[in-house]
Order: C-alpha cells, then structure tokens, then sequence
C-alpha cells in the first residue's frame, strides 16, 4: 500500500495533464513552460522528498547490488578487451563509445 501513495499522485497529475491538454486547456506555450518545469524542478523535487523518507537500510541488499554491478563490470570489461584486442590497428588507440561515433 505505501507504493501506492508514493505513485498514485504522480500519475493523478500525469493523468490530469494529459486530459487538460486533450481538451486544449493547454497552449504550445503553456506546454513547453510545463514541461521545463516540470522536469528541472518537480520531479527532481518529488523524487527527493521520496527518497528522504525511503527506509534504505530494508530496501539495500547488498548482495543483489553485487548481482547487478559484477555482471556490468565484467560485460564492460569484457567488450573493452574486444575493442582493444579485435579492431582494425587504426581504431586500438580510441576509447570504445556506444554513443560518440
């Protein structure tokens, strides 16, 4: 039940922002303001606030972070030495990005 009040305004005013729009209670301009705000200042808020109150000490288990990181750690290792052992001569030098080119 506690995931639910911690949920259920987020998705009221989600649910209500949408509806407002749909019936062109919004402007483009209106649109754009809201969402700035919005993601700058009131969700990092209400996540904050959240995870203030969040009892971490019951939530952390720190075997399923280890579960979680070791693969990551392994899998990144694993593709670096695949970039830096297989690629053309060229390439061996750059750092591997999935995003740059």
């Amino acid at each position: 039940m506690h995931i639910v009040s911690i949920i259920f305004p987020l998705m009221f005013m989600v649910t209500l922002g949408y509806g407002l729009t749909r019936v062109g209670f919004f402007t483009q301009e209106h649109i754009a303001g809201i969402s700035k705000f919005t993601f700058y200042v009131s969700i990092p808020a209400f996540l904050f606030i959240n995870m203030l109150a969040a009892p971490l000490a019951q939530s952390i288990d720190p075997l399923a972070l280890l579960a979680f990181y070791i693969p990551v750690v392994v899998v990144f290792t694993i593709g670096y030495l695949i970039n830096r052992y297989c690629s053309p001569v060229a390439q061996q030098s750059r750092d591997a990005s999935a995003v740059l080119p």
